[in-house]
């Protein structure tokens, strides 16, 4: 079964996802950010040029960081505090060194590079740079559960 893992690809893994690609520009406000991100249940943004290339990526994990806390600094001002968010942009917050997978690469390697890096997302890239799918860790996830499964146990469900 582990060499029949190995030579799966990235693109055959994202293949069996009815996953919608969501990507946003780098003038992207935050705001609109974070509701593409509530709007379609996804945790990481990639960041694409005008011609669609790859340039960087936003995690939930930025957003929240950008975000102050009122109930940490009882001080501040919430109102001005989502005025400020609003106004900023991708291109701000976003991770401009982005690791990538191409869409034949094994997902072992994928697995590899983002236990590596510690990441939680890899844009899937085609030769020109164009973000083509993301590879997430719950993917991953979702993978390993259905490597694991016991045949006989899933069809009798």
């Amino acid at each position: 079964m582990a060499s029949k893992v190995s030579r799966k690809t990235c693109a055959e893994l994202k293949g069996s996802f009815a996953t919608k690609l969501v990507t946003v520009h780098p003038t992207t406000t935050l705001d609109k950010c974070l509701m593409e991100m509530v709007e379609n249940d996804v945790r990481h943004l990639p960041v694409v040029d005008d011609n669609g290339k790859l340039v960087g990526i936003v995690s939930e994990r930025d957003i929240r960081l950008v975000i102050g806390s009122p109930l940490i600094h009882k001080d501040m001002d919430i109102k001005k505090e989502i005025e400020e968010f609003s106004k900023q942009t991708a291109s701000a917050i976003m991770t401009k060194s982005v690791f990538t997978v191409k869409g034949t690469d094994p997902i072992v390697e994928a697995a590899k590079i983002m236990r590596v890096s510690r990441v939680g997302a890899l844009p899937i890239v085609d030769d020109q740079d164009q973000v083509i799918g993301i590879l997430t860790r719950t993917d991953m996830l979702d993978q390993l559960i259905r490597l694991s499964e016991d045949p006989e146990e899933t069809n009798n469900q």
